[in-house]
């Protein structure tokens, strides 16, 4: 089938999937939520200096990760590090960014730790230099912990009504004293390594613009289309097409559950940043 996929004309694709998929939409009882990320651009150096002072951390050497499978257990795994012949928990955000790091560690220098921190988010970005090249970055891994959303924490406080990227920032930017406690909220830490292109999927290859979902691989496998109905938080419009599931997210959990990728920069941003969308999402079974 894949096969015949890449030798059908664009005009026939609809056809194609019509003929050879039968849609089946995923747990109609639950209206779902699907959100949306994007590839940022930020401003970062590879040497440090006065401007360029906050570290992207590459994949520690000291980090392990268990598969509890191999041990009769089921479970998601583990990551920690040994200490004195016993596995204990990696650190957390907070006390992974007490500490000083090694230049050896560090894959780039960034000027902004909220920068750094939605980079984390997002999982992907790409770093311009600043004699302006761009730098593309992606994930290498995590800490092991829990993914906390600190917009959630602002509401359940009262300090935010509307939750986005951008009204996050904005917090931000008028409470730099309650910076460094409300990052720490989110003890999840992700690490980096350098790529060759942009936001590469779980998948293993580069997100498509508004066609790559990031879904719970739990539910629905890797490299299945699905056909996603829902809106546009930030124009209202109807958001109703063929994807492919091919990425995953920390905070993507659930049958009825996905990250929309909306392509690299500002523009892309001010449409994922309020995505907030319920909606109903098919997976497409081959015949």
């Amino acid at each position: 089938m894949c096969k015949e996929l890449m030798q059908t004309p664009d005009r026939q694709l609809k056809a194609f999937f019509e003929q050879n998929f039968t849609p089946v939409q995923v747990s109609p009882q639950k209206k779902g939520l699907f959100t949306a990320y994007y590839s940022p651009v930020i401003p970062g150096s590879l040497a440090p200096s006065e401007d360029y002072s906050i570290p992207l951390l590459k994949l520690p050497h000291d980090l392990v990760k268990v598969r509890l499978a191999d041990f009769g257990l089921s479970g998601q795994g583990l990551v920690g590090r040994v200490e004195k012949g016993f596995l204990k928990p990696y650190g957390s955000r907070a006390e992974i960014d007490q500490q000083t790091a090694k230049t050896s560690d560090v894959l780039i220098w960034l000027s902004n730790p909220v920068d750094k921190f939605f980079l984390q988010v997002q999982g992907s970005g790409n770093v311009e230099l600043p004699d302006g090249k761009i730098i593309h970055v992606g994930y290498a891994g995590n800490n092991g912990h829990q993914y906390v959303a600190i917009g959630k924490i602002l509401k359940q406080k009262g300090e935010l009504e509307d939750v986005s990227m951008q009204t996050i920032r904005s917090w931000l930017e008028k409470n730099p004293d309650k910076r460094e406690w409300l990052l720490n909220q989110n003890p999840r830490y992700i690490f980096f390594s350098f790529s060759d292109e942009g936001a590469i999927t779980a998948q293993g290859v580069p997100a498509t613009t508004r066609r790559t979902l990031a879904v719970d691989p739990s539910y629905i496998p890797l490299g299945l289309p699905v056909w996603l109905d829902t809106r546009l938080t930030a124009t209202g419009e109807k958001f109703q097409q063929l994807m492919v599931a091919q990425d995953t997210g920390s905070a993507i959990k659930g049958p009825v559950r996905g990250d929309i990728y909306m392509g690299i920069g500002n523009d892309a941003a001010l449409i994922a940043g309020p995505q907030q969308e319920p909606g109903k999402l098919y997976v497409l079974i081959p015949r």
